[in-house]
């Protein structure tokens, strides 16, 4: 790695995969509306905590990136979106990179972002499992296809020392 804070990213990729994971085998699990409360209770809670958590990861993962590229975050009120918006859009000057995301993966992570505020803001008796269809669904094809695309990012912002054969900003 030409950076090393190049694990990071990936350790936070990691992290996020593993919680986005979880929390669609809790949905998949079902039990939401179990007859005993204490099993409605923790899979609600659970799912919504994996879906909270693996988002979170993953901005961290995506800010990592903007600190490595020496591109400041977004900030306001806005700024989660801001985020994914700027990183799914090419940049150009003397700082120009590729997008990293495409705009189905953007989609999928902004569906991601508002079920993470829907999390955030749930009073447990708040959780409808049946509207959770559409974010669960956007979890399962990021988690398909994010850690791709964030090494091929890395392969044309920061390749390896001695890497002749990629071409693209430093």
């Amino acid at each position: 790695m030409s950076d090393d804070r190049w694990s990071d990213v990936e350790a936070d990729l990691a992290s996020a995969t593993n919680q986005l994971g979880m929390a669609i085998r809790t949905f998949e699990r079902g039990g939401f509306d179990s007859d005993d409360p204490d099993t409605a209770w923790e899979r609600s809670n659970a799912f919504l905590h994996g879906m909270e958590t693996g988002y979170t990861l993953l901005e961290k993962a995506i800010k990592r990136v903007l600190d490595i590229l020496g591109e400041t975050s977004p900030s306001g009120d806005a700024w989660h979106k801001d985020l994914i918006d700027r990183v799914s859009r090419p940049m150009h000057g003397d700082k120009g990179r590729p997008a990293m995301f495409d705009a189905a993966l953007r989609l999928d992570l902004l569906e991601l972002m508002r079920m993470r505020h829907r999390a955030r803001n749930a009073v447990y008796d708040d959780f409808d499992a049946s509207k959770a269809g559409p974010s669960v669904e956007a979890a399962a094809r990021v988690l398909r296809r994010i850690s791709g695309a964030i090494t091929q990012f890395k392969i044309v912002v920061d390749p390896e020392p001695g890497n002749d054969d990629v071409v693209g900003p430093r």
